[in-house]
């Protein structure tokens, strides 16, 4: 009979710890079933002065990601009409000395693509600051408009416009002191650059035929060098005068 009592006895025991390690067994951890999202805050223009068309400014918010992020996840910053972003390169999610991925501009879409790589997983709080290059290419309806709308994966954020009324006003018309050129990227792999060439009217009021441009572009090692794609149209019936200026653009 005593025999009977203590195996019962053990065989209790025994249950209760089956059910103890099992409820231990479905304690959830901490961060496996947390959601990973980043949060972008800070979206600001680094020009104190009010906005005028064809300005060129800098872009920059501050990302956050609480519970870490995985590798491939991504982040969109949607542009406004007003406001074209450029192509910047080595744009680099960074937190202290890691980099945990890289930012593409898309100048098709206006916008840019984040998409962090593998070296934030497992870290909890990382963060960080991108900027990027932009230029107002329209005034704003309002010249008293105080804010433009960007897009956080596709939640419209209002952005503050600098100066006292924000607004994105007509451009100052400045007749430069001398022929020059610029030129900046038309694609987000940076293998098109659309130039630009300012002529003044005085250097060009005494000729009457075709005006020829040699240029020459310093390539660096294992450049491939420039191939012209296409040209658009420099002659506009526009009449030339001292005093004014005439653009020509092509792509390369």
């Amino acid at each position: 009979m005593g025999k009977t009592v203590s195996f019962k006895i053990y065989a209790f025991i025994a249950s209760v710890l089956l059910v103890l390690t099992a409820g231990m067994m479905n304690v959830p951890t901490a961060h496996a079933d947390e959601e990973k999202t980043v949060d972008i805050d800070n979206i600001t223009i680094d020009q104190t002065t009010p906005l005028k068309q064809w300005d060129s400014f800098g872009v920059q918010w501050d990302w956050s990601a609480k519970n870490g992020v995985k590798a491939g996840q991504k982040f969109t910053i949607q542009f406004p009409k007003e406001i074209a972003v450029k192509g910047t390169f080595g744009i680099k999610l960074v937190d202290g000395a890691v980099e945990g991925g890289d930012c593409v501009v898309d100048g098709g879409n206006n916008q840019v693509v984040c998409t962090f790589n593998d070296k934030f997983e497992g870290k909890d709080n990382v963060h960080g600051m991108v900027k990027v290059q932009a230029q107002a290419i329209k005034t704003t309806d309002n010249s008293n408009e105080p804010t433009l709308p960007f897009e956080v994966n596709g939640k419209v954020v209002n952005v503050t416009l600098p100066g006292p009324h924000g607004g994105i006003g007509p451009a100052d018309v400045k007749v430069p002191g001398e022929t020059n050129k610029d030129g900046w990227f038309t694609s987000k792999d940076g293998s098109k650059i659309e130039w630009r060439i300012v002529m003044l009217g005085k250097d060009l009021a005494n000729i009457s035929g075709d005006v020829v441009i040699n240029d020459s572009i310093s390539l660096k090692n294992g450049a491939v060098g420039h191939k012209f794609i296409r040209r658009w149209p420099a002659r506009r019936g526009i009449h030339v005068r001292p005093g004014t200026a005439r653009r020509a653009v092509g792509q390369g």
